[in-house]
């Protein structure tokens, strides 16, 4: 197997991680508490998020900011 198949493999594999994190909690979550829960960088999780058009809504709250993936259905 090359370089370039394996990374699209482990890309897969990590969306799914995703998927299957979030989908347990019916996409109630934040990028930082799927990162915790896959043991993925936010920055991870967030790109991934953006490639499949998982939303990531972003806010503040007092001061503290929060993001909230919202899966779209319609989407792949």
């Amino acid at each position: 197997m090359k370089s370039g198949e394996n990374r699209v493999i482990i890309g897969k594999a990590n969306a799914f991680r995703i998927w299957r994190a979030a989908s347990s909690v019916n996409w109630d979550c934040t990028a930082k508490e799927l990162s915790d829960e896959t043991g993925l960088a936010e920055s991870t999780v967030r790109k991934i998020c953006a490639e499949k058009g998982w939303d990531i809504v972003t806010g503040y709250t007092g001061g503290t900011k929060w993001d909230v993936v919202t899966h779209i259905s319609n989407n792949r």
